[in-house]
């Protein structure tokens, strides 16, 4: 019930007539039983020192835990109530404009209760604010799980942000319905850019089958497992993914495929790049809460004009309410004769609708034909009497109830205007209480709505914890305790997590407690940290290397540490792996020589290894890198061939890439380039990197040009000297000659494949056995293939060859290659043969001048002597008798029998030593006393000629024949006084040399050519420009006198400029101690 309140009486105008009491009472009682429907609490207040309640709804009680009569008997019990944080932005709204709010109020036992108002205010016919009406929702518990949901929320981006995996859900058709944003740290996507696209897009073609290949094993084992994947990234190259594959069509959270993939291309392809950093997941989970503020309440407006019609005894009327899409009103509801006019519309100040909009203010016509305002396209007759009222909604006016007596004459008197005025307030409460009723439904729809998406996002959140490969846990900031752990963290480190929870970090953190304290301390400062490579120790006491990250969440209203780790330990073995891997290709490039290059074809941008450029004579910084430095320095012959092979790779139409060619060095030379590369191509084939060496081959060409030259000039001196070179392939009995072996044997080169049977055919029938058992031979490891004999031409000529070769034994001792020559010795052979006779001519003529010599000599000896005789018998007796007209003839016949004497001499050692008869008394002697009886004789008999001797060396002892030594001596002096010219003298020397005698005469005389000084102690050798005339002799001296020193192991020389003498000199070797063995 309602008290009453002085001045608060609904009072009526004399000129309308007020309803009796039983029909206010029924108005009433319908009015309380439609609002006490609602699960709002419904509420009218008058505005009187503040706001004084006057109704409240019964859903007061269950929600504040005041009865209606307490809140109605305590005037200021609301204001009371209301939290104090909300107080004055609450009494501030009391205004009137129509107003939606939330705030806080406390309950009888002190607990909070949020509540939504949807409230108008009333006026008076003034104007003036005299109170408010509307309802208070409920709204704790949405606040409660819209809390839940933000904290969840967040622990779920902890999640996301922590975790370095990508996390992709999957419709089962294959279409993207989630992508972690980890997605643009790993392959460069933005997560939007893969809604609505098929997964398959991203998979290299030759991993798609795989791919499929999992998918259906999902419908088997929707535990799923795991594969390896390339999937594209956003530059085009593919990284190799590791992804865990599970169905979830059985989880309403999931309701698909959830494929937790990681990167693991560090760990595929090592040479590359091993700078891999992970990131962690986040989720972005967003959801947007519509709310419908109007909703078109058909059936409460037809049962509003059908009542308002029974008030006033019509079954016509209508409601026009604002249109939502213009500034006119539309028919919304129509009874009777208006049931036709649903739908039109009326603009402000058009018709009576439109005017009642436009004023505000009810508005009665007696008779509508003869109105003026009356609408052009209403019928006439239709209605007489219209009655319109507005309906407001606070200040404003929202629609427009009218009614129509269809009976001429009838009319609406002052009381039926009242009570359609008094109705329309109701009607309106009704419309505000049905859209606040509508916004409640809404809210109630919207409530489950978001306990459902907080369920799906607990479920996926649970789900996608659970299944990740990464390792997470929650524990305390404060405490460091475990709250939580995930699968991947309890194997990991091989605890159960019933285990697990309430352990500490000092408990499996394998480092001191100053770095654990350290780190949370960051974490909790910073709100998240990025803890770097840890080591964790498991169940089992064993450490394993982890990365760890970690972030503060709030968890049931108190601040926790989500940490995700992740094993490492495969990633730093691959990295010492890759390390390793590394020093031994940059040991073996070192090794190798070779410079690297790097070309990306996206950019046009090159790099060059500082060996690269030194191989062209250059520093690192000397030389730009850039592809056209190195177009430039090709040679011009080989630009147009390498760069054609260069596209041809590069365009698909060759499988390598590898060219030979020639690049300019600093010195303006040329150095021959092995190069070679491979690309790497996108997901359509085009090449988009490209790397490789050079090698240079400089003096590899240099060889193989020398190597052909000398092949040609092999050829070429096979072919002259008839020289030929073969291989015989025993087990394949299979021969290669060379040109001149097919010349040789009568055949044109390379005419046909020769094997051993060919060779046999060749050769002359009677050298045929002699040959194969020669092979044979060899073959058996008995000495090496070398024999003459003759072959047989197809022309039928015989030629005569000499063949050698040299067999190769396998392991096992078997023959499986010969390789020999064939020289054709016909020509050699016939020479041969015509030198033997030739030489056995000589040798006969050489004996019977020999014969002759001896024969000469010794007969020519015995009347020289007697000549000698005589001759000095005769000089004897012309110095007794002074006889100077005789003597001076004498003396002449004495020195010319003298030199005839020594001729003969000459002769006849000439002849001994050719047949090698001549004696030698061998026996030690004093050099230095041989060689001055030689010189007393010289100068005895040269008494014009100065000789000089110089002593270097004193007591030489020699062992050999002292007489053949002084007839040496005696050769060499009588030479310099023959051939002294104009200056008669000379020098002797004995001196000693490294256990040698060395005797030398020098005269000062007209010398010996070059070019003869080899020839002078040949038999018969005279000097050009020597003539017989002016120096006599036959040129046997110094022959003898070389065969003499040759015999006692010394040697002999000269030394000789032309017109300044000449130095002849001999060795011979000293005997230490000589005059101690000759005593």
């Amino acid at each position: 019930m309602r008290p009453e309140q002085p001045g608060t009486e609904d009072t009526v105008p004399e000129t309308s007539r007020r309803p009796g009491a039983s029909e206010e009472r029924h108005l009433d009682a319908q009015f309380r039983a439609l609002v006490e429907q609602f699960p709002a609490i419904t509420f009218v207040d008058i505005i009187a020192d503040g706001r004084v309640p006057i109704y409240v709804s019964p859903q007061i009680e269950p929600v504040l835990g005041y009865s209606v009569e307490e809140w109605l008997l305590d005037p200021h019990l609301r204001e009371k109530r209301l939290h104090p944080d909300d107080r004055e932005s609450v009494l501030a709204t009391d205004a009137a404009e129509p107003c939606t709010m939330e705030y806080r109020l406390l309950a009888r036992d002190g607990h909070v209760v949020w509540v939504r108002e949807e409230s108008t205010a009333t006026l008076d016919e003034a104007g003036q604010v005299t109170g408010r009406r509307g309802l208070l929702f409920d709204s704790t518990a949405r606040q409660q799980e819209e809390e839940h949901l933000r904290q969840t929320e967040d622990r779920f981006r902890a999640l996301m942000q922590n975790s370095q995996e990508i996390i992709t859900i999957l419709d089962p058709d294959g279409t993207i319905r989630y992508e972690s944003p980890a997605i643009e740290r790993v392959l460069g996507y933005p997560p939007e850019e893969f809604f609505g696209k098929q997964a398959r897009e991203f998979i290299h073609p030759s991993d798609q089958e795989r791919a499929a290949a999992a998918f259906e094993a999902l419908q088997h084992d929707p535990a799923g497992g795991t594969t390896e994947l390339r999937i594209r990234h956003a530059d085009g190259s593919w990284r190799y993914m590791e992804a865990v594959i599970t169905a979830r069509m059985d989880q309403p959270g999931v309701q698909g495929i959830v494929i937790n993939a990681r990167d693991i291309s560090e760990r595929k392809d090592a040479e590359r790049n091993l700078s891999r950093q992970s990131r962690y997941l986040t989720a972005l989970h967003e959801t947007t809460l519509g709310l419908i503020n109007r909703l078109d309440p058909a059936d409460l407006l037809q049962q509003i004009v059908e009542r308002a019609g029974a008030l006033v005894g019509t079954t016509h009327g209508y409601i026009y309410l604002a249109a939502s899409d213009s500034d006119q009103v539309e028919v919304r509801v129509g009874t009777g004769v208006y049931a036709r006019y649903v739908g039109y519309r009326a603009a402000r100040a058009e018709g009576l609708a439109g005017r009642i909009w436009e004023t505000g203010n009810p508005m009665v016509v007696d008779d509508y034909d003869t109105w003026p305002g009356r609408r052009a396209d209403r019928e006439h007759g239709l209605v007489h009497a219209v009655a319109g009222v507005p309906l407001r909604s606070g200040p404003d006016v929202i629609g427009v109830l009218a009614l129509a007596y269809a009976e001429e004459g009838r009319r609406f008197g002052p009381n039926q205007e009242g009570v359609l005025s008094r109705f329309a307030e109701l009607a309106a409460i009704t419309l505000d209480n049905a859209r606040h009723y509508t916004a409640a439904q809404a809210e109630l729809t919207e409530r489950r709505r978001v306990e459902a998406a907080l369920r799906q996002g607990e479920e996926r959140y649970r789900a996608v914890v659970e299944e990740t490969a990464e390792g997470i846990f929650l524990a305390d900031a404060q405490t460091k305790r475990v709250i939580e752990s995930n699968a991947a963290f309890r194997r990991l480190l091989g605890y159960t997590a019933e285990e697990l929870l309430g352990m500490t970090l000092y408990d499996f953190v394998a480092h001191d407690r100053e770095s654990i304290d350290r780190n949370t301390l960051s974490v909790v400062t910073n709100r998240q940290h990025f803890i770097g490579e840890r080591q964790h120790r498991r169940k089992d006491g064993t450490l394993v290397d982890v990365e760890a990250r970690s972030s503060v969440i709030s968890y049931d209203g108190r601040d926790v540490m989500c940490v995700a780790v992740h094993d490492v330990s495969e990633r730093k073995r691959s990295q010492q792996a890759l390390r390793e891997s590394e020093e031994r290709f940059q040991r073996a490039m070192v090794g190798a020589n070779d410079g690297l290059w790097d070309w990306n074809l996206r950019t046009d941008e090159v790099y060059y290894s500082p060996r690269w450029k030194q191989m062209l004579g250059y520093a690192d910084d000397e030389l730009p890198n850039s592809f056209d430095e190195w177009r430039r320095r090709i040679h011009p012959d080989d630009l147009e061939p390498v760069l054609a092979r260069l596209s041809g790779y590069l365009g698909g139409q060759a499988p390598t890439y590898e060219v030979e060619h020639r690049l300019r060095h600093r010195d303006g030379t040329y150095r021959w380039i092995l190069s070679r590369g491979a690309a790497v191509r996108d997901a359509d084939g085009k090449a988009c990197q490209m790397a490789g060496s050079h090698s240079d081959i400089t003096d590899r060409k240099r060889a193989e040009e020398e190597l052909r030259r000398s092949e040609a000039n092999l050829a070429a001196a096979q072919r002259i000297a008839h020289l030929g070179s073969w291989e015989w392939d025993i087990a394949a009995d299979e021969e290669r000659w060379s040109d001149e072996v097919y010349r040789i044997f009568g055949y044109e080169p390379q005419s046909f494949v020769p094997n051993y049977e060919v060779f046999k055919r060749c050769l002359h029938p009677e050298d045929r056995e002699r040959v194969e058992q020669a092979v044979e031979s060899s073959l058996r490891g008995e000495g090496m293939y070398d024999i003459n004999h003759r072959i047989v031409r197809p022309d039928g000529t015989e030629r005569v060859v000499h063949e050698q070769a040299e067999v190769r034994f396998d392991a096992e001792g078997r023959p499986e290659r010969m390789v020999g020559t064939v020289y054709d010795i016909t020509e050699r052979t016939r020479a041969e043969q015509q030198h033997a006779q030739l030489l056995s001519e000589v040798e006969h003529a050489l004996a019977l001048r020999n014969q002759f010599l001896s024969i000469a000599s010794h007969e020519l000896k015995t009347p020289v002597t007697l000549l000698k005789g005589y001759a000095q018998l005769l000089e004897a007796r012309a110095r007794q008798k002074n006889d100077t007209g005789a003597l001076k003839p004498l003396v002449t016949i004495n020195r010319q029998v003298d030199r005839m004497t020594h001729l003969i001499n000459d002769l006849f050692d000439v002849s001994r030593i050719e047949s090698g008869s001549v004696h030698f008394d061998m026996r030690p002697f004093a050099l230095d006393a041989a060689l001055e009886e030689v010189l007393q004789d010289v100068r005895t008999s040269s008494p014009g000629f100065v000789l000089r001797s110089h002593h270097d060396a004193e007591d030489l002892w020699v062992r050999g024949d002292r007489l053949r030594i002084q007839q040496v001596v005696t050769n060499l002096l009588t030479n310099a006084v023959k051939y002294s010219g104009t200056r008669k003298e000379a020098d002797v020397r004995i001196e000693r040399n490294r256990g040698q005698a060395v005797i030398s005469v020098t005269d000062y005389g007209i010398g010996i050519p070059r070019k003869q000084q080899e020839e002078v102690f040949l038999l018969y050798f005279r000097g050009a420009n020597a003539s017989i005339n002016n120096y006599g002799g036959l040129g046997l001296g110094l022959f003898i006198s070389k065969m003499i020193v040759d015999h006692h192991g010394g040697e002999i020389g000269v030394s000789s400029e032309e017109g300044k003498g000449s130095r002849f000199y001999f060795t011979l070797p000293v005997l230490e101690n000589g005059g101690q063995v000759e005593q």
